[in-house]
C-alpha cells in the first residue's frame, strides 16, 4: 500500500547489501513515475538503455559504453514530455528508431551478452501506473526481464509496488513468490 516506504527501503537495500565490500553488486533503478508508461509500451527494449547507463559507470572496463555510443539517444523517448529539455522534441528519434526494426531484439541479446553471467540488480520501482494504466507495457517489460534472466542467470530484477502481480496476473508460476 501507499505510504509504506518501498522506495526508502529500496535505497536502503542498495546502500547496506548491495553497494558495500565484498557484495559490490551493481544496481541499476527505474521509478515509473520518471518515465513515460505510454512510451514504454511502443518500445519495452528502451529500458535497457536506461539500466545500460547505470550499471556502464558500476561495472569494471564500461560493457555497455559501445551499445550506449551507438543507441543511448534512445534512452530520452522514455523521459516524460515534462522532463525533456526545453525545446527538445522525440519525434525525430522516435522516426530514427523506427527504421531500426532489430533494435530491440540487438538490444536484449547485447545487454545480456554484456552482463556475462555477473550478478546485477535491475530494480522497478512504483510499478502501480504500469498495473493499473498500462498493464500491456509492464507485462511486456516483464517478459524482456524474464528474458535477459534466462540468457544471463545472475541478471536479477525486483518489482517495487504497491500491488500484488502475481494476484493480478503479472507473473508466471515458475517466477519467485512476491513478498511484502
Amino acid at each position: 500500500t501507499g505510504g509504506r516506504g518501498k522506495t526508502i527501503f529500496l535505497q536502503w537495500l542498495t546502500a547496506r547489501h548491495c553497494v558495500p565490500q565484498p557484495h559490490r553488486i551493481p544496481v541499476a533503478k527505474v521509478d515509473f513515475d520518471d518515465i513515460n508508461i505510454a512510451k514504454l509500451g511502443q518500445y519495452p527494449y528502451l529500458l535497457l538503455l536506461r539500466f545500460a547507463e547505470q550499471l556502464d559507470r558500476q561495472i569494471f572496463g564500461s560493457p555497455f559504453s559501445d551499445l550506449l555510443q551507438r543507441h543511448g539517444k534512445f534512452a530520452s523517448i522514455l523521459l516524460p514530455s515534462a522532463r525533456l529539455p526545453q525545446g527538445r522534441s522525440i519525434e525525430g528519434l522516435e522516426s530514427d528508431l523506427r527504421s531500426l526494426p532489430g533494435l530491440g531484439i540487438e538490444l536484449q541479446a547485447t545487454f545480456a551478452t554484456k552482463l556475462s553471467g555477473r550478478l546485477v540488480l535491475a530494480i522497478l520501482d512504483t510499478v502501480e501506473e504500469g498495473v493499473l494504466h498500462f498493464p500491456e507495457s509492464l507485462r511486456a517489460v516483464i517478459e524482456i526481464l524474464r528474458g535477459i534472466h534466462g540468457q544471463s542467470p545472475g541478471f536479477k530484477t525486483l518489482l517495487a509496488g504497491r500491488y500484488d502481480l502475481a494476484e493480478r496476473g503479472f507473473l508466471q508460476k515458475d517466477d519467485p513468490a512476491p513478498f511484502e
